[in-house]
């Protein structure tokens, strides 16, 4: 008995209160470790903001005034995160990519620019009928320039759409490419676009949770989930691919 007391004793002198009102104590001492456990949570949380912000501190001073752009246009976007990749990345399969990236395949994305070689326009003011789009696809399907052509021209209503043939869509000049992105290949992104260019994303990609795409530097990704994405962006988001009927997990692109 005088051993439990002392125990009694004890706890209760590191814990602040008395052996008296035991209900009341216990009260007490569950809120005193819920409010550490609370303390502790929230330095978790700014150790884990403090670790991303360098980083991607690391990513920009690396990456240069594209890498910069980029950091700037997802400032705002919570879930958006710059990671560097090896350089012999373009060298691997798809499938050893996506193990670098710690994501599925379907999660894995490029942006493509076209051009609508077809467009009485120059401009690219009106995602309805722009001369140049940015198309987000999945390595896992092909772009189909076919259902672009026929997303874009249902954006208008029936009696106002623009007639077929002024929709043909080809893969952009990389000069075009790079003056409309401010992006060399392998590091397009739809984020930080020097150009006002309408983005268009996969309505197969839409579905993935979270997606990888260029980061603004050939060795530097961005990891984004779909749904900011889409709240930062607005994208246009249609049928614009297919699937893929080679072995994707063993090609290249």
């Amino acid at each position: 008995m005088y051993t439990m007391i002392k125990y009694a004793e004890i706890v209760s002198a590191h814990s602040g209160i008395t052996t008296t009102g035991q209900s009341s104590s216990s009260e007490q001492l569950e809120n005193r470790q819920q409010q550490l456990l609370s303390k502790i949570t929230a330095l978790e949380a700014r150790m884990n903001k403090l670790e991303a912000a360098n980083a991607s501190n690391q990513v920009s001073r690396r990456g240069g005034e594209p890498v910069e752009r980029v950091e700037r246009a997802i400032s705002s976007v919570l879930s958006a995160q710059l990671r560097w990749v090896p350089e012999n990345y373009y060298e691997c399969t798809i499938a050893q990519r996506s193990k670098i990236l710690r994501c599925t395949i379907p999660q894995m994305l490029k942006t493509v620019v076209v051009e609508n070689r077809a467009c009485d326009r120059d401009d690219c003011t009106q995602r309805d009928n722009s001369r140049y789009y940015a198309v987000l696809v999945q390595y896992a399907t092909r772009f189909n320039a076919e259902s672009l052509a026929r997303t874009i021209r249902a954006l208008r209503p029936a009696d106002r759409r623009l007639p077929r043939r002024h929709f043909n869509f080809q893969f952009a000049p990389e000069a075009a490419s790079a003056a409309l992105t401010g992006f060399p290949r392998g590091a397009v992104t739809p984020f930080g676009l020097l150009a006002p260019v309408p983005v268009v994303l996969s309505d197969k990609a839409a579905g993935e949770g979270f997606l990888w795409m260029g980061g603004g530097h050939v060795h530097a990704k961005l990891g984004v989930a779909a749904a900011d994405l889409r709240a930062a962006l607005d994208p246009i988001v249609g049928d614009v691919a297919d699937p893929r009927t080679d072995d994707v997990a063993g090609s290249l692109d």
